[in-house]
């Protein structure tokens, strides 16, 4: 697993921290049973959180799932597949608090929606996979767990292209699993409560789940429509979904690029600074054309990352 270790959590290592100083760490069997010895004299992450922490943590490998295909970094999630690194428990937190909200959400799940379950399809040559929050015969909604929601009613970019990628991966799946299940998936499709290929999602929904309550966003796409009301034309917004060509165009460039860069790692594969922006080199562009604070590209390939 490429996540070995921690950045000291304990209450001496952060009174001692300071700029220019590189920070004591853990492997994470140690934090964890440091944790279970002490409790918050040593650490103010307990025990608990942190075993669920590791035990959530996801090594997703050679697997290329829509998720990956829209993150801010591409160089850090290739260099998180490939290299040893470590981690601070900051960093951890942030998705597993979304993995907290997004389970108690799952068993609540409506008896004819499709929850959490995972379908896979081909592009390019490779199988790439979603796992749609929750999925009924006429919307595809992604809960986001988030601090601000955006100001406008527009789910941000990464967001919709999340939503349409897996929108194209649900209705042309070639196989599928339940949540929890084993990485082998299913082609028989009977057991679901519908088809989603042949019940395409005709409304995408990013929902944010935000601190004080939730907004969720349609995707639209401002268009000429016939309004059966009004009886005539009409200019507005609509519920929009990309079509399979256009969502190709956006995703096979991406697909091969990261099957490269997976193949290639150490080496910079050729061109992949067209597809993923920068400079050609693993090492983050920095700001403007980065604005991720603890980006691992950022502190590759030597600040507590090593060649697996």
């Amino acid at each position: 697993m490429p996540l070995i270790g921690v950045v000291d959590p304990s209450h001496k290592e952060m009174a001692r921290d300071s700029l220019g100083r590189m920070p004591e760490w853990l492997p994470l069997d140690a934090a964890v049973a440091a944790a279970e010895a002490t409790g918050t004299k040593w650490s103010p992450w307990t025990y608990e959180l942190m075993a669920a922490m590791f035990g959530e943590y996801q090594d997703r490998q050679s697997r290329i799932s829509a998720s990956s295909l829209v993150d801010h970094c591409a160089r850090a999630d290739v260099i998180k597949r490939k290299a040893d690194y470590v981690e601070d428990l900051e960093s951890l937190y942030v998705p597993f608090r979304g993995t907290m909200i997004h389970r108690t959400l799952e068993l609540y799940g409506h008896t004819e929606a499709i929850v959490e379950h995972r379908f896979f399809t081909d592009v390019a040559g490779e199988t790439i996979s979603c796992s749609p929050d929750h999925l009924s015969r006429t919307t595809l909604t992604d809960y986001k767990v988030t601090e601000t929601p955006p100001q406008y009613n527009n789910p941000w970019r990464n967001h919709t292209e999340q939503v349409q990628f897996n929108a194209f991966i649900c209705r042309n799946a070639t196989r599928w699993r339940r949540s929890g299940d084993s990485l082998d998936g299913d082609e028989d499709f009977s057991s679901l409560p519908f088809d989603p290929r042949e019940s395409p999602a005709s409304k995408l929904v990013v929902m944010y789940l935000a601190p004080k309550w939730p907004k969720a966003l349609l995707v639209e796409k401002t268009t000429d429509y016939f309004d059966f009301k009004k009886g005539k034309e009409v200019r507005g917004k609509q519920p929009f979904v990309m079509s399979d060509d256009q969502v190709l165009d956006v995703l096979v460039p991406r697909v091969e690029m990261f099957r490269k860069g997976l193949e290639a790692y150490p080496e910079w594969p050729d061109g992949a600074e067209k597809v993923w922006g920068g400079d050609p080199g693993w090492r983050c562009p920095g700001y403007p054309l980065c604005r991720l604070p603890n980006c691992l590209a950022k502190r590759w390939p030597n600040r507590l990352t090593w060649e697996a």
